[in-house]
């Protein structure tokens, strides 16, 4: 008795290893991203049930445009002669958002 394979076209061995290679790396970039969505979700409803106010965020560049524009603004004024209070020089942001959010 002959044991006889089915021929395998070109294309479907492709699509095989291509599953294979690619599969596992897919996989686990997108468990890696839904837990990390769902980490910062609990700590925000963790913050607002404790009455904390939270800022507005995307979720792959986070709060980085805000950061920008604040840093900007302060760096476009000149700074004055003598000053003792350098923090909003140094971290606009930071002073800022404790204003805002306390």
């Amino acid at each position: 008795m002959r044991l006889v394979l089915p021929e395998l076209l070109y294309t479907e061995v492709w699509v095989a290893l291509l599953v294979v290679v690619l599969g596992g790396p897919l996989v686990y970039a997108t468990q890696t991203l839904l837990i990390k969505w769902l980490r910062v979700r609990r700590a925000r409803s963790m913050f607002e049930k404790q009455g904390f106010k939270c800022f507005q965020r995307c979720f792959f560049t986070g709060n980085m445009p805000e950061l920008v524009a604040i840093n900007r603004k302060v760096r476009s004024e000149p700074m004055p002669d003598i000053v003792h209070a350098i923090a909003p020089r140094l971290l606009p942001h930071l002073y800022k958002w404790s204003e805002t959010y306390g």
